[in-house]
C-alpha cells in the first residue's frame, strides 16, 4: 500500500470537509492493509482512527483503536522506536479526551522519553506532544506546568520553517492558561498573533482557528465585552463544526454562547 497516497486522500476529505467519508474511508483502508500483511500502513491508519474518533467526540472508538495501534507496536517489536512514540503520543492524547488525565499523562511522558531518546526533542513531534501535555496541565489547574510545556513548544517551533499554524496553537494554548490566572492582556496578546496566524494562511482556515476563537470569546466575556463575546462564540461554532461536526467542544461553546447572549441581554436593560 502507497500509504503517503492514503494519507493524501485523507487530507483531501478534511480540507473539503467531509466528515461523513472519513470514517469508511480509513476503515476501508486498514482492511486492505492488514489483509496485504502491511503492518506499518495498518499502524498509521490505526493511529488515524484514534485521532478522527477523537476529534467527533467517540471515546470509546477512540481508545480501542488506540489500544489496538499499541497491541501491534508490541506485535512489530518497535519499543523505543519513533513509530512507538508517535503512538504512545495519539493514545495519550485519545485517554485526555476520553477524561483518564493519569494515564494520559503516563503516555505522553514515556513518549517524551523516546523523542529525547532518539535525539528529536528539538523537531515537530516534541512540540507537538508539549502541546498536547500542557492540555492536561490545564485540565488539572496545573498552568505553571502548562505554560512550561508551551513555552518549550514555542522555542521548537520558532526555530522551524513553515510551523506558522503549529505556533498558532501554541499562543492560543499559551492564552487560555493565562487566562486561567488573571493575566487577561497577556492572554489578549497572544490570542491576537494566534488569530493572526491562522487568517494569514492560504487555502481553508486550519481545525484549530475554531478554538482560538472560543478562547477570544472567553477573554471578551471575563473583561464584560459581551457583544464581542456573542460575535466569537458564533464564529467559533461554525468553524468547529465544519471541521469536527457537532462534537463535545460544539456542545460545550454552544452552552458558553447562551450565557454570553444572556449576559448580552442583562447589561442592555442597565
Amino acid at each position: 500500500m502507497e500509504i503517503q497516497s492514503v494519507l493524501d486522500q485523507l487530507d483531501q476529505l478534511f480540507v473539503q470537509k467531509k466528515l461523513a467519508e472519513v470514517e469508511p474511508f480509513l476503515t476501508g483502508r486498514l482492511q486492505v492493509a492488514l489483509e496485504e500483511g502491511d503492518a506499518g500502513s495498518a499502524l498509521t491508519l490505526m493511529n488515524e482512527l484514534a485521532g478522527f474518533y477523537r476529534s467527533v467526540s467517540q471515546p470509546e472508538k477512540s481508545l480501542e483503536a488506540a489500544e489496538q495501534a499499541l497491541s501491534a507496536v508490541s506485535l512489530m517489536k518497535l519499543s523505543g522506536t519513533a513509530p512507538h512514540a508517535t503512538t504512545l503520543l495519539n493514545a495519550a492524547t485519545a485517554y485526555r479526551a476520553a477524561g483518564d488525565l493519569t494515564r494520559a499523562l503516563s503516555l505522553y511522558q514515556e513518549a517524551f522519553q523516546i523523542f529525547r531518546s532518539l535525539g528529536v526533542e528539538k523537531e515537530y513531534p516534541m512540540a507537538g506532544l508539549l502541546n498536547n501535555m500542557s492540555q492536561v496541565y490545564q485540565t488539572l489547574n496545573r498552568h505553571n506546568d502548562a505554560i512550561f510545556c508551551l513555552n518549550q513548544a514555542m522555542e521548537i517551533l520558532t526555530a522551524l520553517s513553515d510551523a506558522e499554524v503549529e505556533i498558532a496553537t501554541t499562543h492560543s494554548n499559551l492564552a487560555l492558561s493565562l487566562l486561567s490566572m488573571g493575566q487577561a492582556e497577556e492572554a489578549k496578546k497572544h490570542l491576537e498573533q494566534a488569530i493572526a496566524l491562522f487568517e494569514s494562511q492560504p487555502g481553508p482556515r486550519d481545525a484549530h482557528y475554531g478554538a482560538a476563537l472560543a478562547a477570544l470569546a472567553e477573554l471578551s466575556y471575563r473583561t464584560g465585552d459581551f457583544s464581542g463575546a456573542v460575535d466569537f462564540y458564533e464564529r467559533a461554532l461554525a468553524e468547529i463544526r465544519e471541521s469536527f461536526g457537532e462534537n463535545n467542544d460544539y456542545r460545550i461553546t454552544e452552552k458558553n454562547l447562551e450565557l454570553a447572549k444572556k449576559a448580552w441581554e442583562e447589561n442592555q436593560k442597565k
